[in-house]
C-alpha cells in the first residue's frame, strides 16, 4: 500500500490529487465444493479425489472485511475472509493412508488475503475499467481422520498466487457496482495449476460517508503438486454472498 501510495505522488503533482477511501465490514456466507487427492506415498500418483459432501464439509458462517483506496489514477484494494468447517462422512475413494469406503471426521480450514493496485485505463465518470495485478494468500489445511482408528492424513498448502487482475466500476451516485476479475496460470513449490478469484459487488450510499454493501465472491483453485513427500490433486470452488456496510472518508 506504501509503494501504491508513493507511486502516486510520484506521477501527479500534489494539486491535481484526489483521495478516497472506504471500509467494510461484511457477514459471509462461503461454501466449499470440489474435490481433493492425496497419494499413500511419494512413489503413487495422487488417484480419484474425495468430494468435499463425503467429508461433511457444509457451510460456513465467515465474518469478511475490505478497504479500497482511490487515489488519481491509483486503486489499492485489500479483503479477507476464513472458512472453517468441520464434519463427518464416508470416503468414496482413498485419501492418503486412508482406504475407501470407511467413516471419517474432517476439519477445514481455509485463509484468504488479497491485495490488488489497478491504475485506470478508461475512467467516464459513470464507468471505469483498471487492469493491474493482485496477490492472492490462500492457505489450506484439511485434516482428515479414520473413525475408530488412529489413522490421519493432513494436507496443508499455501499458495500466493501472483494474477493479472482487472477492476471495473459504475457509478451511479448513491449507487455503484464493482467486478473484480484475477486469473492466473500458477507454478509455485507447492502447487502447479489454475487459479481464478471474482467478486461483484453492489454498494448503497443512503448518507454521506456510510455505504450498504452485498456481494458474491467465487474463488476456484485446480492444481496439483508434491507436500510432505505426498502427491496430492485438489479441485476446488470456494464461493459465497456477503452482506454489510461501511465508512467512506
Amino acid at each position: 500500500m506504501r509503494i501504491a501510495l508513493l507511486a502516486c505522488l510520484l506521477l501527479l503533482p500534489c494539486s491535481c490529487l484526489s483521495f478516497e477511501a472506504r471500509g467494510y465490514g461484511a457477514y459471509m456466507q462461503p461454501r466449499l465444493s470440489g474435490d481433493l487427492a492425496l497419494s499413500p506415498d511419494p512413489t503413487t500418483p495422487a488417484g480419484l479425489g474425495v468430494e468435499m459432501k463425503q467429508l461433511g464439509v457444509d457451510a460456513d458462517n465467515s465474518p469478511y472485511v475490505r478497504a479500497d483506496m482511490e487515489a488519481s489514477i491509483v486503486n489499492v484494494s485489500v479483503s479477507a475472509f476464513r472458512f472453517q468447517s468441520s464434519g463427518s462422512g464416508q470416503l468414496g475413494a482413498g485419501f492418503g493412508g486412508i482406504p475407501a469406503g470407511v467413516a471419517v471426521n474432517s476439519d477445514i480450514d481455509i485463509l484468504n488475503v488479497k491485495g490488488a493496485v489497478t491504475f485506470d485505463l478508461l475512467d467516464l465518470g459513470i464507468v471505469r475499467v483498471s487492469p493491474g495485478f493482485a496477490i492472492d494468500y490462500t492457505d489450506m489445511d484439511f485434516e482428515v481422520r479414520q473413525v475408530g482408528s488412529v489413522t490421519r492424513e493432513r494436507l496443508q498448502v499455501q499458495v500466493p498466487a501472483p494474477l493479472g487482475y482487472v477492476q471495473g466500476e459504475i457509478d451511479l451516485g448513491p449507487v455503484a457496482a464493482n467486478i473484480d476479475l484475477g486469473a492466473m496460470r500458477v507454478k509455485l513449490d507447492q502447487v502447479d495449476g489454475t487459479y481464478i478469484d471474482f467478486e461483484a459487488m453492489l454498494r448503497y450510499e443512503p448518507s454521506d460517508n456510510f455505504e450498504l454493501i452485498g456481494g458474491y465472491r467465487i474463488i476456484t483453485v485446480d492444481g496439483e503438486g508434491f507436500v510432505d513427500g505426498q502427491a496430492y490433486d485438489v479441485d476446488v470452488e470456494l464461493a459465497g454472498w456477503f452482506i454489510g456496510g461501511g465508512f467512506t472518508f
